[in-house]
Formats: C-alpha cells, sequence, structure tokens
C-alpha cells in the first residue's frame, strides 16, 4: 500500500511547485480563485461536458477522476485535486484503489462520502473484469491461470489462497477461496481443500495465492506447502496442476521452474 509523503520544512524548488492539498490553510487571491473554477472554464473543458461531447474514452484518468469527486474546494478545483491525488499515488489507479476510506479523507476537499464514491467506483471496474470471466475457459498451463484469476488478486493488501479445479478436459468446474489472512501469510487448510475436490468431482486442481509485497519468489513456507498439497492431491487422486504465487503484474509457478512434478 502506498504511503503519504509528508513534506518536511526543507522543500526543494521542485517540492514547491506541487501544491500540499493536505488539510491545511492555503491563501489564494480571489482572482485566482475565479480562474480554477471549472464552472468560469470554456464548457469543451469540462471534464463532463466533455463526456458527453466525446465519450468517456477520451478523457484522462485525471478528468474521470475529477467527476467521480465533483467539486473541489475553496482552493483547488475538482481537477487540480484530481491530478494532485494521482501524482502523490505515482499516476497509479491501482495504488489509489489500494487506499481506504481514511488515507483519501487525508486530502482536502476528499471526505468520507466522496472518498466512499471513488472506491466504489474502483470496485465496479474490478466486477466488471471478474465478469468477463465467467464463462469458465479451459486451463492448461500456468498464463492461463494467471489470466484467469489475476483480477481476484489485484489490490490486494492481505494474502488470499485460491483454488480452481478442473474436469478431465481441464475445464474450469469451481473457483473456491481457500482462505484469507494477513498482508505476510493465510492459513491453509489441506483437508478442508480435498473436501472440497471431492465435492465438486474434480479430476485436477491449480492452487494459488497472491505476495502483497509485489515479490513473486516463494518463500520456505511456500515451497513446505506445495510438497505437502502434492502428497495429500495424491492421496485422494486429484493431481496437484501447479501452485502459482501472484505478484501484481507477474507472478511464479513452481510446476513451470520445475519445483513440481505429476
Amino acid at each position: 500500500m502506498s504511503s503519504f509523503v509528508l513534506f518536511s520544512e526543507k522543500r526543494n524548488a521542485s517540492m514547491l511547485e506541487v501544491n500540499d492539498f493536505r488539510k491545511e490553510p492555503i491563501i489564494v487571491a480571489n482572482k485566482a480563485l475565479e480562474s480554477k473554477c471549472l464552472k468560469n472554464w470554456a464548457k469543451e473543458e469540462r471534464p463532463r461536458e466533455k463526456l458527453m461531447q466525446l465519450g468517456r474514452r477520451n478523457l484522462t484518468n485525471a478528468e474521470l477522476l475529477a467527476i467521480l469527486i465533483g467539486s473541489g474546494t475553496p482552493n483547488r478545483n475538482a481537477l487540480d485535486l484530481a491530478r494532485f491525488i494521482l501524482a502523490d499515488n505515482a499516476y497509479s489507479l491501482q495504488k489509489i484503489a489500494q487506499l481506504g476510506v481514511e488515507e483519501l479523507c487525508q486530502y482536502e476537499g476528499i471526505g468520507q462520502a466522496k472518498a466512499i464514491f471513488i472506491l466504489a467506483a474502483m470496485e465496479l471496474a474490478l466486477r466488471k473484469d471478474c465478469e468477463s470471466a465467467q464463462d469458465m475457459p479451459k486451463v492448461t498451463q500456468a498464463k492461463e491461470v494467471f489470466q484467469l484469476m489475476r483480477m481476484y488478486f489485484t489490490d490486494l493488501t492481505h494474502e488470499e489462497f485460491w483454488v480452481v479445479f478442473t474436469d478431465h478436459k481441464h475445464r474450469v468446474l469451481k473457483k473456491y477461496m481457500a482462505s484469507s489472512g494477513g498482508a505476510w501469510s493465510t492459513v491453509v487448510d489441506l483437508r478442508k481443500i480435498a473436501r472440497k475436490a471431492l465435492a465438486v468431482k474434480a479430476e485436477n486442481m491449480w492452487v494459488m495465492h497472491n505476495h502483497p509485497s509485489g515479490m513473486a519468489t516463494p518463500s520456505r513456507q511456500d515451497i513446505d506447502l506445495t510438497e505437502s498439497l502434492a502428497n495429500t492431491c495424491q492421496t485422494i487422486g486429484v493431481p496437484l496442476m501447479d501452485h502459482i504465487i501472484f505478484a501484481e503484474k507477474t507472478f511464479y509457478s513452481f510446476k513451470d521452474s520445475g519445483r513440481l512434478t505429476h
């Protein structure tokens, strides 16, 4: 999760060019305020009107975020505030989606209602991506599982452990979250996974979990868990196809790395 940069008194020249929009008093001349107000802009330059005229795909991330924010403050309009929030989070929508309500409220002009509105929009976008994966395709290799399941791990700041059960033709039968834990670990019940595999009449299973740190390298605990799970799968006659570690835009495959054989 990204942390807020708290400027010290020793700001350099480049820092002074970017206003800190967190909650602190800012004195601005009335004339300057009028020029900043979006209602005084030409209609074709206002985010909402621009969306109506040109379509949503022609707006920048800052303009779309400004529409969600709605209104600014006496000191800054919604677009300037949106630009600052993006800059403060490395221009990453993913980082903004990982913020909580309290963190968003640290920005001047963002109250609880606006913070909830922003996070709700982010969640809808994520769920829209999830819906596109409901056709349950075949999975035969790690990269296909990664594409199928990556939206479930997007923006998570805690670990989750998922299982994908497939039939004899490698068609997905069920996606199952086996556990949810903290930022550095999660507890996995092997017996519970085995019972679920038998209940859905799975022929194969793929397991995966995420590393919120962004590092896909397996830990000693990950390696030990994979060995134990492979033995459990062999006992119940449902082969473990792979254990995949998700880390933002990349992944680690135990099978592709030669650490898992059937």
